[in-house]
């Protein structure tokens, strides 16, 4: 496997390591070793397709971390779009390819993501906003947010884009002394037809603090908040 990169205070390098590659014969002994990778780090992992299409490992490498220095303040979804673009530089791409950004964040940065809507993703966003709340010190707010955000979604999903395609975005961060999380849309909502729906807004009111609806021709804000003191959650 090529040797991850490290990026610390914009300053990316090679994590070499020595021993034969895994997978390929049982029994054998790896050393293990472990790098500090505090808040601020970005991670890079890739496959060879990445940095051997040019035909010079070392080539491939130098451009890997030149675009690395270019890319440290962009967002790890756009700086997988840029890497890929630097080193392949417009050349052919000559094996498959994957690569992996990943950033340590500290634990008052925001949560933002933007998936499409559709329901696959309801599971994976659950899992991000549970993540959240443990990650900010508010582990006892970790069920009714995902229940609340859920169903934030879940009304995206099936009243927003009426059968389009369409994104949610969701957002998680302070305010003040609240946690908030912003659920929004692209489309123009739908009032459900079917009797006995509709209960979602009774359900986000019962499980956050305060819910707030704004709906435009741009598409519709679903704004919920957790009253809390930040001492009160040791962040």
């Amino acid at each position: 496997h090529p040797p991850a990169v490290l990026q610390t205070n914009g300053e990316a390098r090679l994590l070499h390591s020595s021993g034969p590659p895994l997978g390929i014969f049982t029994g054998l002994a790896y050393t293990e070793e472990r790098v500090p990778f505090p808040p601020g780090c970005r991670l890079v992992a890739y496959t060879d397709g990445l940095v051997e299409a040019t035909r010079d490992i070392v080539e491939g490498e130098r451009r890997l971390l030149e675009a690395m220095a270019a890319a440290r303040a962009v967002e790890p979804g756009l700086a997988v779009t840029r890497l890929v673009d630097q080193v392949l530089a417009g050349g052919p791409q000559q094996d498959d390819l994957a690569l992996l950004v990943l950033d340590a964040l500290p634990p008052e940065a925001p949560l933002v993501f933007t998936l499409p809507a559709v329901p696959e993703n309801l599971r994976r966003i659950r899992r991000a906003v549970r993540t959240f709340a443990e990650r900010v010190g508010a582990a006892h707010l970790a069920t009714p947010m995902v229940l609340a955000v859920g169903e934030a979604v879940l009304n995206v999903v099936e009243h927003a884009y009426s059968g389009q395609p369409g994104v949610v975005t969701v957002r998680g961060e302070w305010q003040g002394e609240a946690l908030t999380v912003l659920v929004a849309d692209q489309g123009q909502w739908r009032a459900p037809v079917e009797r006995g729906r509709g209960r979602g807004a009774l359900i986000m009111r019962g499980l956050a603090d305060a819910v707030v609806t704004r709906a435009g021709p741009r598409g519709t804000v679903v704004e919920l908040r957790w009253q809390v003191r930040r001492e009160e959650v040791g962040t």
